[in-house]
């Protein structure tokens, strides 16, 4: 975000803005506040002094401030007479209140009640004199405002209150007199500035600073200078006092005053763990009381019989595997690490984007729920990245899943410190540590913490989203059955990378390297990333859901589900999880662009004006089903000879030589060499969710075209019937079905019917031979403009078409028991051959191992490989060594959908 503009005199203090949608690197300081003039700032003139302005001035304008904040305000007031409620007495908090109610212009507070007032002679239009009974109604009775706290501050000798000192019993007399048409709303509100979690045994620390809901005051005041940039003001769910009484109205009001109490506690505590956390536990206490949980008692003394040893014994392994597993997150080495990764981000990044808007919501599913964040994984910084996005704005980050290969010292401990805990990358054969495990992961759930895992499991090489993993699912779902919690929030993330640090290693691996173990050498070249730049990360926000909420819809009952309904419907939640993901990714400069370079079959150059159309039509089509459009590209030139966001990621291309550019006159032509297309591929990948319908769309439309050459193909009539189109979609849509998530919410049909739509709104197709009233069609066919842009939308999925036939072609392979490891390496090898005989028979992108992989589970979930007898083995199925019919009519089927590409990039390699 820009710097904070103050205002520049006395008479002059700025109020916070709205939040916005992102924060770039420039400043770790909040929202820019607005400044209002000075002739509209009469109320704090009036109330404050020069002294006391010139401290709001400094310190409250740079205050981060939700957007919902003051429209929740100003619905209380104009409902009803307001009463703010604060947890425990707080000069800062009455302060700041008092100046954010002025600078917002909202009803100014005329009594705080528990406070000593000796010393704040500025505030004289308080009213301070009289029982507090006398105050809060003089206050109310004019219109104004009031504050109360719940607890007096313990800083020195706590005092009780009593039913003439206690506010709460004046608030009840005056509510039993109030009117439903003006009720008296308590509004309670946290104001925070540390995200230090209170500790479970009270130490030093905390008999000096206090905790977060009691922070001492002086000590406090200081804290705050300190880390003023990343306090909190938050507004809950107001309390109608009014209305409780009246329902309540047998209660004396004792009853009253302590069901009051209690639930605006619960509310305030609430808040505040939703910002710092619950409770800190020593790391070896939570081990010992995991070590209790009545399941993993179970399993120790099921693995002792198992085994024939000791329950002891048994028990000491399981203390083992939770010491290997266990984080032990300490805040001040978090915030040396946010400190050390904000220099580094200022170094090689340009800006960090955060989806304000999403970010609030995810912080409101906080305060129902424990929240689950999971995030996109394509580079080793997702596992920093929300830790140090939490971490600058003052909350407590989550506790993350990371993987044991990143375990080794010194980085493991690190990570550990940082909140990461550790689990293996399989542990099926060993059921001890699996139930180990899992009760880890439900104990953190019961402790209320926050947890992010990466539901792909590793990090995507292709740049798409890899398919679900269920086990951290399946471990949520199974702590939320056993009662952890009475629900969790998650909330899907995108993280998303105009170039991410390991694009040569994934290049590597995608065309058939290794992947190297993380080391300690590993870790030693990683500061070589420092000379490069990266251009910008977003980080984005899908719309948080309950847990309970789902499996209500899924199960309706929870109290008994089978097994089996159980397992559905934790694959629907994975499902659910990442589309939420695709939903909140960011389109990206780079994804565009690589799109529109890639979109242009081999050998083939793009010319710029052409790279400007092919962009513009994707960008429409991402605007046209609710994408996100990276907030760079907003009014930016998609002519890449212009300046702009486009013509930087060029040039970085340029200068890692992926892209090649030459000029001829007033235009600019650009290749992209066969051995950089996988690099590019990744970005391409990153929209290709965005396109994917529009794209299986064209493969399927352009495969009843003539395979005429292209300028005699422009002007073809080629028609398709919509039933006929429909039962294609379905049968490539299974085809895909393991490379894309597809929207649960959405049938087939569905999204069928609106990507005919959207294409016929570019005048990509026509209608032909109109049914009665629909002014559709019953078929459809490419129109001229159709002819020409629809192969750059087909061109988007061709790679995974070839990679899909090249393993049908060459199931034979595993004629004998061959492990799958040994099959992709030989179809890899086939595929090179091929491609070395003819470079216009496959795109280098095909020749992906992912890709490869993915379709040899294809063609084992489909029944063409099965299992050999050892259990590790793939073999030709036996229907298929009987009868190849099957396999060779899949063949045809998919050389079908290629059948355009491949007409086309044969026309091109004859000019």
């Amino acid at each position: 975000m820009n710097a904070p503009r103050h205002a520049t005199s006395d008479e002059e203090a700025a109020s916070p803005s709205e939040s916005t949608t992102t924060e770039t690197m420039d400043t770790t300081e909040g929202a820019p506040p607005s400044v209002p003039r000075a002739a509209e700032m009469n109320p704090l003139r009036d109330e404050f002094g020069p002294f006391s302005r010139r401290i709001a001035q400094r310190f409250f304008t740079a205050i981060p401030l939700p957007e919902q904040v003051e429209p929740s305000l100003r619905e209380a007031f104009d409902k009803g007479e307001v009463v703010h409620v604060m947890h425990t007495t707080s000069v800062l908090g009455f302060f700041y209140l008092a100046w954010f109610l002025l600078s917002r212009r909202l009803p100014r507070l005329r009594a705080a009640i528990g406070l000593g007032f000796s010393i704040w002679r500025p505030f004289r239009k308080l009213f301070r004199k009289g029982a507090c009974g006398d105050r809060l109604n003089q206050a109310l009775d004019g219109g104004h405002s009031a504050l109360v706290f719940l607890n007096t501050s313990s800083g020195l000798i706590p005092a009780k209150p009593t039913p003439q000192t206690d506010p709460f019993f004046s608030l009840i007399e005056r509510a039993r007199r109030s009117t439903t048409d003006r009720p008296i709303l308590l509004v309670p509100e946290l104001f925070l500035w540390s995200a230090r979690a209170s500790s479970l045994r009270p130490g030093l620390q905390e008999f000096v600073l206090g905790s977060p809901e009691d922070p001492r005051q002086l000590v406090s005041a200081l804290g705050f200078l300190l880390n003023y940039k990343n306090a909190f003001f938050r507004v809950g769910d107001r309390f109608d006092l009014t209305a409780f009484v009246a329902a309540n109205a047998a209660d004396s009001d004792e009853v009253l005053v302590r069901k009051v109490r209690g639930q605006l506690s619960q509310d305030l505590v609430r808040e505040t763990r939703a910002i710092v956390g619950p409770p800190t536990k020593p790391r070896e206490r939570l081990i010992e009381e995991t070590l209790r949980d009545r399941v993993l008692r179970a399993a120790i003394e099921d693995a002792a019989v198992e085994k024939n040893r000791s329950p002891e014994s048994q028990t000491k392994t399981a203390r083992r595997y939770l010491r290997e597993i266990a984080a032990r997150p300490v805040l001040l080495i978090l915030q040396l690490v946010v400190a050390t990764l904000d220099l580094v981000f200022r170094r090689i990044f340009v800006s960090v984007e955060v989806d304000e808007p999403g970010f609030e919501s995810a912080l409101e599913s906080a305060r129902r729920a424990p929240v689950v964040y999971c995030p996109s994984h394509k580079s080793h910084l997702d596992y920093l990245l929300m830790g140090w996005l939490l971490v600058k704005r003052g909350l407590m980050p989550p506790l993350v899943a990371a993987g044991a290969n990143l375990s080794f010292w010194p980085l493991g401990v690190l990570l550990r410190r940082c909140g990461a805990y550790f689990v293996r990358r399989t542990f099926k054969d060993n059921r001890l540590y699996a139930t180990v495990f899992r009760t880890y992961v439900k104990k953190l759930l019961r402790e209320g913490h926050s947890q992010e895992f990466f539901i792909e499991g590793g990090r995507s090489r292709t740049g798409k989203l890899l398919r679900p993993k269920l086990g951290m699912v399946d471990f949520i779902v199974t702590g939320f059955f056993e009662g952890a919690q009475d629900d969790v929030s998650f909330v899907p993330v995108a993280l998303d990378y105009e170039k991410v640090l390991e694009l040569k290693s994934y290049t590597k691996e995608l065309s058939g390297g290794e992947k190297r173990p993380e080391s300690v050498r590993s870790l030693l070249t990683a500061p070589k990333a420092l000379a490069s730049r990266y251009g910008r990360i977003y980080i984005s926000f899908g719309e948080p859901f309950s847990l309970r909420e789902f499996l209500l819809r899924e199960l309706g009952d929870l109290e008994r589900p089978s097994v089996e309904a159980r397992h559905a419907a934790t694959r629907k939640l994975a499902e659910r999880i990442t589309a939420g993901i695709d939903r909140a990714s960011t389109v990206t400069p780079a994804a565009l662009l690589a799109a529109a370079l890639l979109s242009h079959e081999r050998p083939g150059q793009s010319a710029s004006r052409d790279l400007d159309e092919i962009v513009r039509l994707f960008m429409r089509w991402i605007a046209r089903s609710q994408g996100r459009l990276s907030c760079v590209l907003d009014a930016a030139p998609t002519d890449v000879k212009e300046r702009g966001p486009l013509r930087e990621v060029l040039r970085m291309w340029q200068s890692d030589r992926l892209v090649r550019a030459r000029i001829e006159g007033d235009e600019a032509f650009f290749e992209v060499p066969d051995r950089q297309r996988l690099g590019l591929c990744f970005y391409k990948n990153n929209l290709l969710h965005a396109l994917v319908q529009p794209a299986m769309v064209a493969s399927l439309l352009l495969d009843e075209q003539p395979t005429a050459r292209p300028d005699e193909r422009r002007g073809s009539t080629g028609q398709m019937s919509v039933a006929d189109l429909r039962e294609r979609h379905a049968a490539l849509s299974r085809l895909l079905h393991l490379e894309f998530s597809h929207p649960n919410d959405v049938s087939l049909e569905e999204a069928l019917a609106r990507t005919l739509d959207g294409l016929a709104a570019e005048g990509l197709i026509t209608w032909a031979e109109p049914d009665g009233d629909d002014p559709r069609g019953a078929r459809v066919a490419p129109t001229e403009l159709g002819a020409r842009l629809l192969p750059r939308f087909a061109a988007l999925i061709a790679d995974l078409l070839e990679s899909y036939l090249l393993v049908a072609t060459h199931l034979s392979l595993a004629h004998a028991p061959i492990t799958a490891k040994d099959l992709l390496k030989k179809i890899l090898d086939e595929g090179r051959i091929q491609l070395a005989r003819d470079a216009s028979a496959l795109l280098p992108e095909s020749l992906s191992k992912p890709t490869l992989a993915s379709a040899i589970d294809y063609f084992t979930e489909s029944g063409f490989l099965e299992k050999a007898r050892d259990g590790r083995c793939l073999v030709l199925s036996e229907r298929c060594r009987k009868d190849d019919t099957a396999r060779q009519a899949l063949v045809a089927q998919i050389a079908q959908f290629l059948r355009a590409r491949r007409a086309r990039s044969t026309d091109l390699s004859l000019h």
